[in-house]
């Protein structure tokens, strides 16, 4: 296990994908690479959950595709912002001729899982809280469970999202709106679920997404214009999202409780018209 006064290459800052992947990549490529994240832990729910045919292709060249391959629910065509036409894969000259979906935090511990296997440190609840570069390297101040710590390297990586420490002190600025919509994602159990594997409902009232998650469980996202300008932090429940599918869909798809509920920011559009893949 690595120790915080070890000395590295490259300091990934951000245990995302993004973040774990890139310290994988730099390790093959001979650098000594660590990775800090200030979470103690990876949240309980998945945003995220498309893996496209690049990104297998990706994980293939490291022998590893079969991980993810094995798991997620592959479909052959994907939306676009909800519209009604579909992005279709099946033609692609590749082993992966589909989007793979699979929760964004199994897709973390599998690289996790990867970053073990591969000797490559992750370093938990240590927060960057500050950084200064010289002609040879960077120097990082950490807040660790044992106290603050400064950590060199000759390179750092910022993989640490829209507030990115390392983006900052870097003077790189955000550019974006912050987002003005909201809607309520859930992962949970049908009824009657639609046929295939994923399906682009729109309505005039709204949109909603489905996708198979595997196991009788269905990512549904929706986009109703009855709620897009609640806050952001309002408590969801599931009611709340049975209630807007009920009304959008003009049906109650649901047996259970959803396992899984969360709000998350949107900045989706509306169109009009049905697909289904």
């Amino acid at each position: 296990m690595a120790d915080i006064s070890d000395s590295f290459d490259v300091i990934v800052v951000g245990a995302g994908p993004v973040g774990m992947w890139l310290a994988a990549e730099l390790h093959r490529g001979g650098a000594r690479t660590v990775v800090l994240e200030r979470r103690a832990g990876r949240p309980p729910h998945s945003k995220a959950l498309t893996i496209y045919p690049r990104t297998l292709e990706q994980f293939a060249m490291r022998g590893i595709a079969d991980r993810w391959t094995t798991e997620g629910t592959p479909v052959p065509s994907s939306h676009f912002a909800i519209l009604t036409n579909r992005l279709d894969f099946s033609f692609l000259e590749t082993r992966f001729p589909y989007t793979l979906f699979l929760p964004q935090r199994r897709t973390e511990e599998l690289l996790a899982a990867h970053l073990a296997d591969l000797g490559v440190p992750v370093l938990r609840e240590h927060t960057v809280t500050d950084l200064r570069q010289d002609a040879h390297g960077v120097d990082l101040d950490v807040r660790t469970p044992a106290g603050t710590a400064s950590l060199r390297a000759a390179y750092v990586a910022g993989c640490d999202g829209g507030g990115s420490v390392v983006r900052a002190r870097a003077g790189i600025d955000w550019v974006g709106e912050p987002s003005q919509w909201t809607c309520i994602l859930g992962d949970t159990e049908m009824t009657a679920p639609p046929p295939g594997r994923a399906l682009t409902l729109n309505k005039p009232g709204g949109s909603i997404y489905m996708v198979a998650l595997g196991d009788g469980r269905w990512r549904l996202a929706t986009i109703d214009h009855a709620t897009l300008g609640d806050p952001a932090g309002k408590p969801v429940t599931f009611a709340d999202l049975r209630a807007t599918a009920e009304r959008l869909a003009g049906t109650d798809p649901f047996s259970r409780g959803a396992s899984r509920i969360i709000r998350a920011s949107s900045c989706f559009e509306q169109f009009s018209g049905l697909s289904v893949s």
